[in-house]
């Protein structure tokens, strides 16, 4: 390695030539760990045996991230899940990968020399598997489409295919996840059909009301309810379902957040239409990285061709992310759900040592989601209570925020906040309650 005389020689340190070599030789899919000389990056970049956008993205995000961290210490606002499978994966398990990239000048070439080979595990076994454990859905193979897509793009590609008829909108319950953002600056936008629901039997009226309406193409359902966190139960689907049929509005339901309900508990409600389409993807159950931006996958109705989805994900890349997520369910399924489990524990203990009137909800004890609710005497004063906690490093979600800017809730929400722990350390959590706690209790006392 070729070094000025001015620099300090660390025999510790690989060299500039390792390094871009253990660049080369990660196929994509896994998190660069420790701390990455942009240099090294941008060098990498201009092999010809790496995908440059994928180095790219790696060095941007790294950057990103490490911005949000110094500015935002506590984001608890953010339902990301920033569990790492690789530190429950024994080495010789992920040493496998490896070593099969180092043989071949390319990463693409290996892994399909690896499909040649021998036997190999694919994402779509590994789904059928999962749903035969968790769930009695029922559906053909052929109904299962994986492309290599995180959870919001899936669900783009299907809201797409369901209201390709110009005049068809989107029924979207509020609040909700800002899913009519998937279109911001896309040729062709899409038309939403926002009510409000929050709470089931307003969810069931308000579909109600806007199917009557003619022009609906599909109906978007997040269960449990995010951010709300209430849940559909079999008699509320099939109510839905009935008014679905009758004016021919097709279901798709966003099973992400399923996955991090307790095992044992994480039956789909898909089980109780007639034809939905399902989508789910894994950042949520096992993390965003390596694999949880890049495993989503959707279950079409019986009557939909699967060509109608193409699929963007090459053999190389869908055949090392089925191996990451063998590697996943193998020995991390219970450890990410308890980790979950611990830091929701931390958090509410916490922070109702401050106030006890304070009143906690989640759909369950290793929910990713947590609803923060103030009483109802609080109301004037937890109006600002989000920009006082960003003061102090910590970030919170009022609930009437998951909306679109032109559309009026009537309910109030204001003492009322979405508090996630996916992406902030147990210590951290505690130091956060209790900032927001301590604040809480002097806006009372004030």
């Amino acid at each position: 390695m070729h070094t000025n005389k001015h620099d300090d020689i660390d025999e510790n340190v690989p060299s500039r030539d390792e390094e871009i070599k253990r660049i080369i030789s990660n196929p994509g899919m896994f998190r660069m760990r420790g701390e990455m000389d942009p240099r090294i990056l941008m060098e990498a970049i201009f092999s010809d045996r790496v995908h440059p956008e994928r180095v790219l993205f790696e060095l941007l995000n790294e950057l990103m991230h490490k911005a949000m961290n110094k500015e935002i210490p506590y984001n608890m606002g953010s339902a990301h899940y920033t569990y790492d499978i690789l530190n429950d994966i024994p080495i010789a398990e992920t040493e496998k990968l490896y070593k099969l990239t180092e043989r071949f000048e390319s990463p693409a070439y290996a892994f399909t020399k690896m499909l040649s080979q021998k036997k190999t595990n694919n994402i779509e076994e590994i789904v059928l598997d999962m749903h035969s454990r968790e769930t009695t859905l029922k559906f053909n193979p052929k109904q299962l489409i994986v492309n290599g897509k995180s959870t919001r793009y899936a669900m783009r590609d299907v809201i797409k295919i369901t209201t390709m008829d110009k005049n068809k909108h989107v029924a979207l319950p509020l609040p909700n996840w800002h899913f009519w953002e998937l279109f911001d600056g896309e040729n062709e936008e899409k038309k939403f059909a926002f009510f409000e629901a929050s709470s089931p039997e307003q969810l069931l009226d308000g579909f109600r009301k806007v199917a009557k309406r003619g022009n609906i193409g599909s109906l978007v359902l997040v269960n449990p309810s995010n951010p709300l966190g209430y849940k559909i139960d079999q008699k509320l689907a099939e109510e839905i379902d009935v008014i679905a049929q009758k004016y021919g509005i097709d279901i798709i339901v966003d099973d992400v957040l399923r996955g991090v309900q307790p095992i044992g508990d994480r039956e789909s409600i898909g089980i109780y239409f007639s034809r939905p389409y399902i989508v789910e993807g894994f950042s949520k159950r096992f993390g965003d990285e390596p694999i949880g931006e890049v495993s989503a996958y959707t279950i079409l109705p019986k009557d939909v061709s699967g060509k109608k989805f193409r699929s963007e994900a090459n053999i190389a890349k869908k055949t090392v992310v089925a191996e990451l997520m063998r590697m996943a369910f193998a020995y991390s399924e219970k450890p990410a759900i308890e980790e979950l489990t611990a830091r929701n524990r931390i958090f509410s203990d916490r922070l109702l040592s401050h106030d006890g009137d304070i009143k906690v909800y989640r759909p369950s004890e290793s929910h990713l989601l947590t609803v923060l609710e103030l009483p109802n005497t609080y109301w004037s004063k937890s109006t600002d209570l989000d920009d006082q906690l960003m003061e102090k490093g910590v970030v919170i979600s009022p609930i009437e925020m998951y909306k679109p800017d032109d559309f009026q809730l009537s309910e109030n929400y204001k003492n009322k906040f979405r508090i996630t722990v996916g992406r902030i350390s147990s210590c951290n959590i505690a130091e956060a309650a209790d900032l927001i706690g301590e604040t809480i209790r002097t806006m009372k006392n004030e």
